[in-house]
């Protein structure tokens, strides 16, 4: 009741919510997660996110996807976390975790 899960192909997420009937709901956070390939967002898909009125965007990334994808980002969103984990040892891949704010939201309790 909480929490809606929408999979599908980022590039028709606009689709994928009318399907849904998705409707913000103004007393509760959005946050939004997205999990990438290794070349990142594609352009339309980041600059679909920045218009999204997402509280919150949680980017996991194991390429260097973030990097090419921060600049446009940065248009809505702040950096307030960044976080790494190795899931792969003995590789050159490290899984990075990004939350991102919106400008002007509520603080993020962490």
């Amino acid at each position: 009741e909480n929490v809606t899960l929408i999979c599908g192909n980022m590039k028709r997420l606009a689709q994928l919510l009318r399907k849904a009937g998705w409707a913000r709901d103004p007393q509760r956070s959005l946050v939004a997660l997205v999990d990438p390939p290794r070349c990142g967002l594609d352009s339309v898909t980041t600059k679909f996110l920045v218009k999204m009125d997402c509280d919150y965007l949680v980017y996991i990334a194991c390429g260097d996807g973030l990097s090419r994808n921060m600049r446009d980002l940065e248009a809505g969103y702040d950096l307030v976390r960044l976080c790494f984990a190795d899931h792969f040892p003995f590789t050159h891949f490290l899984e990075k975790i990004a939350i991102f704010k919106r400008h002007q939201s509520p603080a993020l309790s962490m």
